[in-house]
């Protein structure tokens, strides 16, 4: 029984291994994936802020854009050189660390999602469902 036992648990302490290793390896796939994606800077950001905006159907645009309390909402505070680079984008900004890095463009009738935060979720939700 003690043999059984011991044979037991290096079993269970070999499964933990692999599975800390399989997430490990989750882990570095979904950062390098996300980051891979990234644009670079504030200016980056923008821009493809305005395209996602660009893309979007006309009546979700609107209405994001018609709704109460439109705002940028950005990762970090934005220096005078960042507002520069907006390039036509809401000024009135506010602070989410959460985005990690990115700009998000929000309203009182929805958002229009552009950080790295979101980035992550959307690539581990799809791995996933893989």
């Amino acid at each position: 029984m003690t043999e059984g036992r011991a044979a037991r648990d290096a079993e269970t302490a070999a499964a933990d291994a692999r599975a800390v290793e399989r997430a490990r390896d989750l882990a570095g796939a979904i950062a390098a994936r996300a980051l891979a994606a990234q644009p670079d800077g504030i200016a980056g950001y923008a821009r493809r802020l305005r395209d996602a905006l660009a893309a979007m159907p006309d009546s979700e645009r609107a209405a994001l854009l018609a709704g109460a309390n439109l705002r940028l909402v950005s990762a970090r505070p934005l220096t005078d050189a960042d507002r520069a680079a907006l390039g036509g984008l809401p000024q009135a900004t506010e602070t989410d660390p959460a985005l990690i890095a990115g700009l998000e463009l929000r309203s009182d009738s929805g958002v229009l999602r552009n950080s790295l935060a979101h980035d992550l979720d959307r690539i581990a939700q799809a791995m996933r469902h893989a």
